[in-house]
């Protein structure tokens, strides 16, 4: 606001002001910025469509900025001892689903204590994260999103709430709450990581920035997508946790801005991500070509949400983690408490940019 000029580039985590920054007209159209071309392969190819507000674009993430994502990570010592395939294959011909995810993990799960209760002491078919971001990812896994427009480009809510999510939701509820298949983590005393990296888990859902914790299990293991809602979905699907990369409105040199941002994603493309996969991940964090292969396909999977981005932490966010990790399948009526409060947010949002950047 001072008008220094100290800065051209913002990398702002999505809740940290950035709602405000839009309020107070600082950001800059990255649809207006010279040299900048967005549809190649070194930019997030999923943010104009579902992040664009009548055609202005105030944020955008390249290859400039490290995004972590969910993943399904496996124990091959506890599938081979059930005779059950490694889901490689699964994945390769579009038949990674929920469904079968749910019935393999049925198949896994013992009292080792015999205390008739699900603690850190006793083996599970599927371990997870029991926090809101994770739970939220479920949704942009079974090709859903949080978010639509309606005709006239306005953002809404009102779709969300459908047979589908439902039924996402009912499956989701009988994978993790059957009898002794599924551990909690930040619920039960051990994390998540630890189990899986003590061999207590056949399955574990987390995020790939969790892959230097176990680089010294003694067991191989290997990492899949998050699987599809079924055969019938269009590939595989995550919800990108990154940064957001943001520019001053007030900028006096918006070509010499456009060029040193495209050479840096596109040498982050060239150099920095290839280092990345080769050096780090596929020498040092994962054991097997498979894993490397799907890694890769997880990374061009990578989907923005607009109520996730622009709906500040709001209820409707963490529908999953307030519904099924409190033991509840009623969708509903959570969605009909939070759904006008949530809807306000992104209506603020979407009136700031028609007045300041539109209009």
């Amino acid at each position: 606001m001072a008008g220094d000029q100290s800065y051209q580039l913002c990398i702002n985590h999505m809740y940290s002001g950035f709602n405000a920054a839009i309020s107070d007209s600082l950001l800059y159209d990255y649809n207006d910025l010279p040299v900048v071309d967005l549809s190649q392969p070194w930019w997030n190819q999923t943010i104009r469509q579902n992040l664009s507000i009548n055609d202005v674009l105030l944020t955008e993430v390249s290859d400039l900025i490290f995004s972590y994502y969910d993943v399904i990570y496996f124990n091959k010592q506890i599938m081979d001892e059930y005779d059950i395939p490694y889901p490689y294959e699964k994945v390769k011909d579009g038949t990674w689903t929920w469904d079968y995810l749910a019935s393999i993990t049925k198949l896994v799960g013992k009292d080792v204590n015999g205390n008739t209760k699900s603690d850190s002491e006793d083996i599970f078919g599927y371990i997870a994260d029991q926090n809101g971001s994770t739970h939220t990812r479920i949704i942009h896994a079974n090709g859903m999103t949080m978010a639509s427009f309606d005709q006239a480009g306005h953002p809404t809510l009102e779709n969300m709430m459908n047979d589908k999510l439902q039924s996402v939701i009912d499956k989701y509820y009988d994978l993790v709450w059957n009898d002794h298949t599924y551990y909690a983590g930040s619920t039960g005393d051990v994390s998540c990581t630890d189990m899986f990296h003590d061999g207590k888990g056949m399955m574990m859902h987390t995020q790939t920035t969790r892959l230097p914790l176990l680089r010294d299990v003694t067991f191989e293991f290997g990492i899949v997508p998050l699987p599809k809602y079924d055969e019938a979905q269009d590939g595989y699907h995550s919800m990108a946790s990154s940064q957001m990369m943001l520019l001053p409105a007030d900028m006096t040199d918006p070509e010499f801005e456009g060029v040193i941002l495209e050479a840096l994603s596109y040498e982050s493309y060239r150099l920095v991500v290839p280092a990345l996969y080769e050096v780090v991940y596929e020498n040092k964090l994962l054991r097997d070509s498979e894993s490397q292969e799907m890694f890769k396909l997880i990374r061009n999977s990578l989907v923005y949400d607009f109520n996730w981005v622009y709906g500040n932490g709001n209820d409707l966010s963490y529908l999953i983690f307030n519904t099924v990790g409190s033991k509840n399948r009623d969708a509903a009526s959570y969605f009909k408490k939070v759904v006008t409060g949530s809807q306000k947010i992104l209506d603020r949002v979407y009136e700031d940019v028609r007045a300041n950047y539109v209009e």
